[in-house]
Order: structure tokens, then sequence, then C-alpha cells
């Protein structure tokens, strides 16, 4: 089981520092507002106030041209609309 520490002044500090220096492609960048990770395990993961995120991978429905599907070999004939777990 992992350790859970919070931090939320540290979280605060990771998503300024994302937001000023990190360039998030696709994206409007003064839109953003990005998720500080402290940590995880498995699928899931939490912020830097100990909030967890349980959400199911599998229900996220994928925008064109919002997220970037990263693909190790030979891509797909037909890229997916959704997250699929096998």
């Amino acid at each position: 089981m992992a350790i859970l520490e919070t931090n939320s002044e540290l979280g605060r500090q990771v998503v300024a520092d994302a937001k000023q220096y990190v360039l998030h492609s696709w994206s409007v960048q003064d839109a953003l507002d990005p998720i500080a990770v402290a940590g995880g395990e498995g699928r899931y993961f939490w912020d830097y106030d100990g909030k967890p995120d349980r959400t199911d991978p599998r229900q996220i429905e994928l925008q064109d041209k919002r997220e970037i599907a990263i693909v190790i070999g030979s891509p797909p004939a037909e890229i997916p609309s959704s997250f699929g777990s096998g």
C-alpha cells in the first residue's frame, strides 16, 4: 500500500509551475487547469490534498485534437474513441 501524505501548498506550486513551464500541446495554455498528482497505485492516483481520483479509464471518451494517444509498435487501423481494458 502506498503512503499518502498531504501538502496543499506544494500541490498549488506544482500546478503553478506546470502552467508556467510546461507546453501542453493541443491546448489553450491559459485555459488549462492541470491536476497535481502526488502519488498513485495501480490505475488510481491522488492529489496533494489526499483526494483520490477513481475515474475508470474505460469511461473516458476521447475527443478529436483534445488527447494524444501514444502507440508503441504499429498503429491500429482505426483510432479508438474510448479506452479499452484489453
